[in-house]
């Protein structure tokens, strides 16, 4: 009988928890900047233009990655002109708020080790102060007024906040792309692929639902065809002792007993 009711529990359980439950999000994105995320949580970037680093996990949509790219497009359009170096930190600064660990707020800004490696690759590669945008940029063919970035500022973290980056102390600053954060704020499932099969998971989840159903009712008949059975065994069982010779035999030596005592009692 236990093992029978463990069977109900469980069959309960799953029906409750182990088709249709979704795990709730841990991290939510937040807006930073002048990028706007929604409320979420991060997901796969299949769909990114650019900041590749971040295809496995994200608070970026492609128009936030067409955004970043476009502000940094001197790089590729003038290869030549800017050093390598100066292209991949400038890169992974303008990525940043792409970055889940950034977008979801576990990190801000920019560490000052981080800032300092920038500026000296970029030292010698030319700039200019976007007016409109507030922010320093690589020189494009239409730039009016471009200089070094040493010419442009005196110092690391000066050059930092001209590109639009506050220093923040450590741990909470960003210092960079981490395998490992990746990995850590990665979706468990691909959101894009189970959008892509919107049929199969219905009806494979519907089918499920189905079957537990009915292994339920199932359980629940055998239950109480098994209470039934053994309620009719025991009185088939009462209804045989009650009917036995040596019941009977019982039964006309009482009701002498009782006869004889009458008796007795009407001599008295």
């Amino acid at each position: 009988m236990l093992r029978l009711w463990f069977i109900l529990l469980s069959v309960w359980f799953l029906l409750a928890y182990g088709v249709k439950a979704e795990p709730s999000a841990d991290y939510v994105c937040k807006s930073t900047g002048r990028l706007l995320f929604e409320s979420r949580a991060p997901h796969r970037g299949h769909n990114l233009s650019f900041c590749f680093d971040f295809r496995l996990a994200t608070c970026c949509e492609r128009s936030h990655s067409d955004q970043i790219l476009y502000d940094i497009a001197p790089f590729f359009r003038n290869p030549e002109s800017f050093s390598t170096a100066c292209v991949s930190l400038t890169s992974q600064a303008s990525c940043s708020p792409c970055d889940p660990i950034v977008g979801v707020g576990e990190r801000r800004g920019l560490c000052q080790e981080f800032c300092a490696s920038w500026y000296k690759s970029c030292s010698e590669d030319y700039f200019e102060f976007d007016e409109a945008k507030r922010k320093l940029l690589p020189c494009g063919s239409n730039s009016l007024i471009c200089s070094p970035v040493y010419r442009i500022s005196d110092s690391s973290s000066e050059f930092c906040r001209m590109a639009g980056f506050e220093i923040i102390p450590e741990p909470e600053c960003y210092d960079g792309p981490n395998k490992d954060d990746l990995a850590r704020f990665a979706p468990r499932e691909d959101a894009a692929a189970r959008a892509s099969k919107p049929s199969y998971s219905a009806q494979e989840a519907q089918k499920g639902r189905k079957f537990l159903a009915l292994a339920a009712v199932a359980c629940i008949g055998s239950a109480l065809g098994l209470v039934l059975y053994k309620h009719v065994r025991n009185k088939k069982r009462y209804d045989n002792q009650r009917a036995t010779p040596e019941s009977q035999t019982r039964g006309r030596v009482s009701a002498a007993g009782a006869a004889a005592e009458r008796r007795r009692n009407r001599r008295g």
